[in-house]
């Protein structure tokens, strides 16, 4: 199903962005965790105190980042930041796929090569997935660096799994946004219906299930669910059950995806 042709001619197609993500990423996240306050645990619980809890549940709790270099990449880079940046940038990827296909009325080009429609999928999939390595792996080793200026002890291990946890959840954006483009959608919704769906399942996740019990049913649908960078970097806790289901939830969107579009009538 794999088609090399298709792959590479994404890559290419797609690789400035990727370089410029890449660039951007590994460059802000060296600033931010060079800029660690390193303050006393004291001073950094009063500072806690003073901010709403509402605060402290959508961009976390200063209490520790403030002191613990670790927490703080938390707080400044994996709680938002990073999932913010390389999501939407496996958004725009993904609508590439198909709907910039259909907008410049290649896609029946494109369909022409030897290969089904679920291997064209398939194939710009692996070509998201490697653009997004690519664009990540810079970010992650802006962070060790930065730890490394800051005058702190670096651990690779939990840095390297709060990459992963990145790849795989802007993969979760990404299938998201293909599945919306095989259903017809353009890349302009695509891409704005999938940040509008992950805006909701984060808000779910880290507010609106506390104020409303009834949505803690449907956490397990979110996959701010499973993106638990927070317990590798503050507490040291590797759940990796938790990287696999995240790898799920790709996988499934994609087999339906996979399914849409082999159906789907693009005439």
């Amino acid at each position: 199903m794999f088609n090399r042709y298709i792959y590479e001619m994404f890559l290419k197609r797609n690789g400035r962005l990727a370089v410029t993500v890449s660039v951007t990423s590994g460059l802000l996240f060296f600033l931010l965790a060079a800029l660690f306050p390193d303050m006393d645990p004291h001073e950094a619980r009063l500072i806690s105190a003073s901010w709403p809890d509402i605060m402290k549940d959508l961009f976390g709790d200063p209490a520790l980042a403030f002191a613990d270099i670790y927490a703080w990449l938390n707080l400044q880079v994996f709680h938002i930041t990073s999932w913010a940046i390389y999501g939407v940038t496996a958004s725009i990827l993904s609508a590439r796929v198909i709907a910039q296909e259909r907008e410049e009325k290649t896609l029946e080009l494109l369909l022409s090569c030897p290969v089904s429609r679920v291997g064209v999928l398939i194939s710009g999939a692996a070509g998201i997935g490697t653009l997004m390595l690519l664009s990540i792996v810079p970010g992650i080793v802006g962070c060790g660096i930065g730890v490394i200026s800051s005058g702190e002890e670096l651990f690779l291990y939990p840095l390297l799994l709060a990459g992963t946890a990145c790849l795989l959840i802007s993969m979760v954006f990404g299938v998201i946004s293909l599945l919306i483009s095989v259903c017809g959608g353009s890349q302009t919704l695509s891409i704005s219906v999938t940040l509008a769906l992950i805006s909701l399942f984060f808000l779910q996740s880290e507010m609106l299930s506390s104020l409303l019990p009834v949505l803690k049913h449907l956490l397990c649908i979110s996959p701010f669910h499973y993106y638990r960078v927070d317990d590798m970097l503050i507490l040291g806790i590797y759940d990796y059950s938790a990287l696999l289901l995240l790898a799920l939830q790709s996988l499934i969107i994609l087999s339906i995806a996979g399914v849409v579009f082999s159906r789907r009538d693009i005439s």
